[in-house]
């Protein structure tokens, strides 16, 4: 769970580098999303403060970030420390001893009012702990010792779904490449559930090495290895915890253009709106990294921006998951590049496939190399950890209804269902609670009151509430009452479209789906999706924002429309 207060820093994007600073250590820092205002947060001082986080902060309870550095404290192991954005205070709060973990690496999971995380080294086995830490009492606990057969050496965090705990671990296991494996807060047990083949080339042979963490959607588990699949060359997969089903679904292997113009060894990643987004460390000569979304519905990857290698570039190495905006933006950064080769907060607009290298340069003073981690941005610009899937709409003999489904929300959590006439003022209809905290649920109203005559389309939308915590907003769905223009089974409402646009299709048949292409005009496929059918008018709003501005073609169901990007 994410949440927020009244900070004065409440539009700020929070990170840390692992160097730089007034001692050298690295530094804890706020930057507005459009590189106006950078603030220094805090320098950590080695011993006994902390030194060299490689990971990112997130918010805890109240106004408080929390996050962990990889070295320093009182063993030079690590420690826990929180900052108050409302008072600008640091606080120390707790000291890794290598007897209940080591060297901490990847971003703090909020998980029943405790952080819990990962060491990559440490405990009783030497093979890195799963820790927690409960801010109310300030205890550091020690919860699993990881051995062989769990998986070893983690470097990501932990992935909340269906109240258990999943993550990758880069060595053990059977085949001594690491595992993916799930911890159970309650039973207090570490299972491995996938070990990670080796990869064979040439001469040598290769492990996965992992260094993510797993993203949600739609019940399944997703997450990359920087050297996995066939090529060694890393690869995107799914895992179905229900099945115990490893998938690969993306890898450079035979791919034209060269593999590198992908991108290879993909570092970080993380989900929004049903896609995921990433970088590779590496892509074409003398390329350092490239950015990516991929959907993994339709299997479609597409490589956003290319980093050049070299000081004074637009930075390179990207390691850190971004954090994507709602203006078709997302923002991260680079271990090295920029004026003193010592990295720099980027930010990728993906319409124009960009990258702004004026954000942030790190340059020693102001901090320098950021390593792993994600971005923390809080309040409504980041979406909620509600799982959420795409609302859809339908139009019936009974009313107009709503579709939705959810999971891994907390306790208290609520949706209230708005519609407007003329997609600007929202009015709430009703709210509905969640039904199965924690657990995957799926969700449907009907809106059955009589519009006002010369009203041909309703617009809605959910507003998400989790408590406590941020509100966010859904996707809108239009659903026109005039159905007579729907002999031809394919609308789409605007032809003319700023970033989002409104398609209906008409079907006799049940539980089907709709085969949806974006096409440029000389015929290169730049979307494609599958919709889900339901007997009647559907309606889907589809994001449109990241196409630059010009003409396309939507084609579905064996008919071509022809719209305009503003």
């Amino acid at each position: 769970m994410l949440f927020s207060g009244n900070s004065i820093y409440a539009q700020t994007i929070y990170g840390m580098t692992s160097a730089g600073g007034a001692s050298g250590y690295g530094v804890l820092y706020g930057v507005n999303p459009d590189g106006s205002t950078f603030r220094l947060m805090h320098s950590f001082g080695g011993s006994p403060d902390g030194a060299n986080p490689y990971a990112s902060v997130v918010m805890g309870p109240g106004t408080r970030l929390y996050g962990t550095t990889r070295n320093g404290g009182a063993n030079d192991s690590g420690s826990i420390f929180s900052y108050d954005t409302a008072t600008s205070a640091y606080q120390k709060l707790a000291d890794f001893t290598g007897a209940n973990g080591a060297n901490p690496a990847g971003d703090l999971t909020w998980f029943n009012n405790k952080f819990y995380g990962l060491t990559p080294f440490g405990g009783a086995n030497h093979g890195g702990t799963i820790f927690s830490y409960d801010p109310g009492s300030g205890t550091l606990s020690d919860v699993f010792d990881l051995t062989n057969a769990t998986g070893i050496n983690p470097y990501g965090r932990l992935t909340v779904l269906n109240n258990k705990l999943y993550f990758l671990t880069t060595l053990g296991g059977a085949n001594g490449a690491g595992t993916l494996a799930v911890f159970d807060p309650a039973a207090l047990t570490c299972t491995s559930l996938y070990e990670l083949p080796t990869v064979t080339i040439g001469p040598g042979i290769r492990k996965p090495t992992p260094r993510s963490c797993l993203v949600v959607i739609n019940d399944l588990l997703y997450g990359v290895t920087m050297q996995g699949a066939s090529n060694g060359q890393g690869e995107i997969f799914s895992f179905d915890p229900a099945s115990n089903t490893f998938t690969t679904i993306f890898n450079t292997t035979g791919l034209t253009p060269p593999v590198r113009e992908y991108g290879v060894y993909p570092s970080e990643i993380t989900a929004y709106n049903g896609n995921i987004y990433g970088v590779m460390e590496k892509g074409d000569i003398p390329s350092g990294g490239t950015a990516f979304i991929f959907n993994p519905v339709t299997r479609n990857y597409f490589a956003w921006a290319e980093f050049f290698s070299g000081q004074g570039s637009t930075g390179f190495l990207p390691l850190g998951a971004p954090v994507v905006m709602s203006d078709s933006t997302f923002i991260g950064t680079t271990l090295c590049g920029g004026q003193a080769n010592m990295g720099i907060v980027y930010k990728v607009d993906m319409g124009a496939g960009s990258i702004n290298r004026g954000l942030v340069g790190f340059i020693g003073s102001n901090g320098g190399n950021p390593m792993y981690g994600q971005l923390f941005m809080p309040g409504p610009s980041i979406p909620l950890p509600l799982g959420l899937e795409k609302l859809t709409g339908l139009l019936t003999s009974a009313g107009r209804r709503l579709n939705w489904s959810a999971s891994s929300i907390s306790p208290g959590g609520r949706f209230e269902l708005q519609r407007s006439i003329d997609a600007r003022a929202f009015t709430a209809i009703t709210t509905i609670p969640v039904t199965r905290p924690g657990l995957s649920a799926s969700y449907t109203y009907t809106d059955a009151e009589a519009m006002p005559d010369g009203i041909n389309v309703v617009y809605y939308r959910l507003k998400m509430q989790e408590e406590p915590g941020p509100s966010s907003y859904s996707n809108v769905v239009a659903i026109s009452l005039n159905t007579t223009h729907m002999s031809d089974d394919l609308r789409l409402v605007n032809t003319l479209v700023t970033g989002t646009a409104f398609l209906e299709y008409k079907s006799g048949e049940a539980n089907g789906t709709l085969d949806l292409r974006i096409i440029n005009l000389a015929g290169q496929v730049l979307q494609q999706q599958l919709l889900p059918v339901a007997k009647g008018v559907n309606s889907y709003t589809l994001d449109l924002q990241s196409l630059p501005k010009g003409s396309y073609v939507l084609q579905a169901a064996g008919k071509s429309i022809r719209f305009v990007k503003l």
